[in-house]
């Protein structure tokens, strides 16, 4: 019986030897290329946080002495020189913001007027008034009053729970501590601080 003669060349490599002949990269040399692609990505990622953070500043844009309220975060800043010197946890309108009219539960946004510190008439310890809505705003038919920032009710200022956390108010920015309230006016008075930017 005739039977074909076969090469050697002609046979299949087995399994075994075609992995000898393929060398895997050292372990090291993997993680150094890694690695290096690696850092510019995070640098990258770094410098834009690090530039995020400095825009975003609520006070960066503010030269002269203001009161700012972040309402996003719900933080009252106290701005100078373009820093945040001392910052508080605020309850703001329980509707939102954007106020139009009165007594839909809104904080207003915008660059107010901010009156220096008297007493309450409401019982709320002390009261800064925010002169909304403005002149331009009453023409274009916005409404409401009685808008400031001001400390917590009476029957909420002995908690030891931070009453602006979770707290909302009718359109005003509130504080949960009397104390807080003394150091803004204080602060407002100290500066002759004389607008609020809420946004």
């Amino acid at each position: 019986m005739f039977r074909p003669k076969i090469e050697l060349s002609d046979q299949p490599q087995t399994l075994s030897k075609s992995l000898k002949k393929r060398r895997s990269p050292p372990y090291f040399q993997i993680v150094a290329m890694v690695t290096l692609c690696l850092l510019p990505a995070l640098a990258g990622w770094w410098a834009m946080c690090e530039t995020k953070e400095a825009t975003t500043s609520p006070c960066i844009t503010h030269a002269k002495p203001r009161v700012v309220v972040t309402t996003q975060s719900k933080r009252l800043h106290l701005c100078r020189k373009g820093k945040s010197e001392a910052q508080f946890s605020v309850a703001l309108g329980y509707a939102g913001v954007g106020k139009q009219r009165e007594g839909d539960g809104r904080t207003p946004l915008g660059t107010y007027p901010l009156a220096r510190a008297r007493p309450s008439r409401s019982g709320l310890h002390r009261f800064l008034h925010i002169g909304y809505p403005t002149k331009a705003q009453r023409r274009a038919g916005l409404t409401g009053s009685a808008v400031g920032v001001h400390g917590p009710p009476r029957w909420a200022a002995d908690l030891t729970t931070d009453l602006a956390i979770w707290g909302f108010t009718q359109g005003c920015v509130a504080l949960a501590r009397d104390e807080q309230v003394d150091q803004i006016a204080a602060w407002v008075s100290q500066h002759d601080v004389d607008e609020i930017t809420i946004f």
